[in-house]
């Protein structure tokens, strides 16, 4: 019972980075401003490392939902290839736009959101999972 909850808890944990990442993407392929893109990740980051209890889960985790928001993010630009009478080259172009708008700024966003998240990891360790208080027991 108690690994059923473990794994539903992990899953429901990547879901919901996955929407967070994907957001931030669509926010930084609409309104191209990598300001608050910068900022939402870092603060998707760092809520992140506060609520899992392992490094290891932090890392897979985050792993896995940066590159499901990056292939969704892309697939926001494919979209318009379900009209009938589209134009390929726009799209192809488009497609090539939003992947190297990913690649090009995942050089910032990739660092930051860790860095964030390791001291959200290590500000729940320290402080929130350190010691059970007699009250809340």
């Amino acid at each position: 019972m108690v690994c059923r909850l473990i794994g539903r808890f992990k899953l429901l944990l990547f879901l919901s980075l996955l929407i967070d990442y994907s957001a931030i993407f669509f926010l930084l392929l609409i309104w191209q401003n990598l300001v608050w893109v910068y900022l939402l990740s870092v603060l998707v980051g760092f809520c992140f490392g506060l609520v899992v209890l392992r490094g290891e889960d932090f890392i897979v985790l985050w792993v896995l939902s940066y590159f499901g928001a990056s292939f969704l993010a892309v697939l926001l630009y494919v979209s318009p290839s379900l009209y009938p009478t589209v134009v390929w080259l726009k799209v192809e172009l488009g497609a090539l736009g939003a992947a190297s708008v990913l690649a090009y700024n995942s050089i910032f966003i990739v660092p930051m959101s860790i860095c964030s998240g390791f001291f959200g990891l290590y500000l729940g360790d320290k402080y929130f999972r350190r010691f059970k208080s007699r009250l809340f027991v």
